[in-house]
């Protein structure tokens, strides 16, 4: 195995990081998003 196999390896490794940060992120801001509806509708009341 030379380095530009191992470094290809890596570099996709590091993107299916960066995938799943992406997807906790977006999930984290629908749940605050979500939880902010939910105060709001029960000050209302």
């Amino acid at each position: 195995m030379d380095n530009k196999d191992f470094l290809g390896d890596e570099s996709e490794y590091l993107g299916e990081i960066s995938d799943i940060e992406n997807i906790v992120e977006k999930i984290g801001e629908d749940n605050i998003l979500f939880l902010e509806k939910k105060l709001m509708e029960s000050k209302k009341n």
